[in-house]
């Protein structure tokens, strides 16, 4: 074999390698970056960038405040994510409670929003049975069925699309549920028409040296 043939296939065989080598860093470059791509920093959802939390909105919650001598609602200040509903996530942060110590909740921690539409300014709440039912849990007297149904109509209306709030519960306004009259609530104030925002129950804010009343 001639020396020009040998040279030509060494030259071949090199050609061949050098090609390998730039195939296999290619190949673990893309494989780096796509590995870089999925890494999330910080806490989050999994699958979730740290942009796609999105902005914050404050909303304010109504919740009751108990002394030796009075009772009424102090609002609490919240920062939630932007939501398309805020209203129900204002009623179901009202349901889960205040974050205050000081502050009692209003309504049964067991109760579900089953709906809740805006209409003309109408907010039109659906409850499951458990805030009839469960009531118990913060007390069904007729001051505090007036903060329950106040905490609910506060808390809406301070959104501006809301001027009146209609309860239904199990999407009845009137009738029975499990042989208990809706129209009743809890047996003192009741929900015969709709509920409008009521600042006269509304309280100043908690101050360390008013001791809350133990109930």
């Amino acid at each position: 074999m001639s020396t020009k043939r040998v040279e030509q296939k060494r030259s071949a065989a090199f050609s061949i390698a050098f090609l390998i080598v730039v195939l296999v860093l290619v190949v673990l470059l893309l494989t780096g970056c796509a590995g870089e791509k999925g890494t999330v920093a910080g806490p989050g959802r999994e699958g979730e960038t740290p942009e796609a939390a999105g902005p914050e909105v404050t909303i304010t919650l109504y919740f009751s405040r108990w002394t030796e001598t009075e009772a009424y609602l102090v609002a609490e200040k919240r920062e939630v994510a932007v939501h398309e509903n805020l209203p129900l996530v204002a009623l179901q942060g009202l349901i889960k409670g205040p974050a205050t110590d000081d502050l009692l909740p209003t309504l049964p921690s067991t109760t579900t929003v089953l709906s809740l539409e805006i209409e003309n300014g109408l907010c039109t709440v659906n409850f499951s049975k458990e805030i009839l039912f469960d009531a118990y849990q913060v007390g069904p007297s007729a001051t505090g069925e007036a903060l329950a149904l106040g905490s609910i109509a506060n808390t809406l209306t301070e959104f501006p699309q809301i001027q009146e709030v209609k309860i239904l519960i199990e999407g009845k306004s009137e009738g029975e549920v499990d042989r208990w009259p809706v129209e009743n609530f809890w047996g003192h104030v009741g929900i015969y028409e709709s509920l409008t925002r009521d600042e006269s129950i509304i309280g100043p804010p908690f101050e360390p040296d008013d001791q809350p009343l133990q109930i």
